[in-house]
């Protein structure tokens, strides 16, 4: 179960709960979809959600932070090399995840 308060937090506080890893941004995520699941029923605010690459983009958001750390934590430049690379792979594959769900959204057709 999330924690409802996360809903309530500014963004700026939220941002440095994530900063000192006391909240993941997936905590965050889970937080605001728990509870548009639980108002939307009533307010129809909501016509398209896209709860599930929320928390992809969430996670890749966790794992970009991770590496921060792990950059300022690496001792040579290959350590620093491979873990761009992982970052960067993992940014492309967020990229063509987004497209990909813009793309159905719209109703494009493959080439």
């Amino acid at each position: 179960m999330s924690d409802p308060r996360l809903c309530w937090l500014p963004a700026t506080e939220l941002a440095a709960l994530i900063r000192r890893r006391k909240v993941s941004p997936v905590e965050v995520v889970d937080a605001v979809l728990d509870r548009i699941e639980r108002i939307n029923p009533r307010l129809n605010a909501f016509v398209t959600l896209t709860a599930e690459q929320a928390r992809r983009e969430a996670k890749a958001a966790e794992r970009e932070i991770l590496h921060q750390a792990a950059l300022a934590a690496a001792r040579t430049h290959e350590e620093v090399d491979k873990l761009n690379e992982e970052l960067r792979r993992d940014q492309e594959r967020l990229a063509g995840d987004r497209d990909r769900k813009i793309a159905e959204i719209r109703g494009d057709r493959p080439a």
